[in-house]
């Protein structure tokens, strides 16, 4: 892995299942997204008050439930030193990032000081999982770990994830679970979503835990009731 070029660039760096969990540094590695993940999540957690738990609680092969090991990817988007200069520039402002902009690299494993040089460099995050809910569970997917560290980088991510994964017929669905009190119906809707469910969570006053949260990561502490929509996108090959 290089992150320091003469040109440099913005990288989307994806790792296997086999590189999070079983490679020789994945303890480095799992701690290093989980940090991400959190400080993501963290941001519309402080800003709307509904969920007071951070995302990863217990691990992350719970919290984001894996189930298959195989089809499972986490990609980190990161800058470069030279490049990122030219994009965040305190005169002229953000430059905004395209998905021809990013450079995609498969990660097999990262010693201690790439793990290390990767923490300050990371600006945003998006992960996939197979959908199981779908009968026809080939090429069906679901978004998790969506963060973003610089303006529209997660719009970005997921036009990333489509411009790369669907022509090479790897994607056929796309699918996403979001809060509606967060506001993430319109996002998703703008890139061609469409909501297909919704269901209300109902909190425990006492506890401030989950009553039916069956379709969320288990702990979950929330300061009110909310509402969670399914949504999905359908690719055409």
């Amino acid at each position: 892995m290089t992150l320091t070029e003469n040109q440099g660039s913005i990288k989307l760096l994806i790792f296997s299942y086999r590189t999070v969990f079983q490679s020789s540094n994945s303890s480095l590695i799992q701690k290093l997204l989980v940090d991400i993940i959190n400080k993501g999540y963290d941001k519309p957690r402080y800003k709307y008050n509904v969920i007071k738990s951070s995302r990863i609680k217990h691990s992350l092969e719970q919290d984001l439930g894996i189930e298959n090991q195989a089809e499972f990817m986490i990609c980190l988007c990161v800058h470069t030193d030279k490049q990122w200069m030219n994009y965040k520039n305190s005169k002229t402002g953000y430059k905004l990032i395209k998905p021809e902009d990013i450079e995609v690299e498969h990660i097999d494993i990262l010693d201690y000081f790439e793990v290390e040089e990767l923490k300050d460099r990371v600006i945003g995050s998006i992960a996939l999982k197979p959908y199981k809910d779908d009968n026809d569970m080939s090429l069906c997917m679901e978004i998790t770990a969506l963060t973003s560290f610089y303006p529209k980088m997660g719009k970005c991510l997921i036009e990333k994830i489509e411009s790369y994964y669907v022509p090479l017929g790897k994607i056929n669905k796309l699918y996403a679970h979001v809060i509606v009190n967060h506001d993430l119906v319109q996002f998703y809707e703008k890139l061609g979503f469409i909501v297909i469910g919704t269901s209300n969570i109902e909190v425990d006053p006492v506890t401030g835990l989950l009553v039916n949260g069956d379709k969320l990561e288990d702990d979950i502490l929330a300061s009110q009731d909310f509402q969670l929509a399914k949504m999905y996108k359908e690719y055409r090959h």
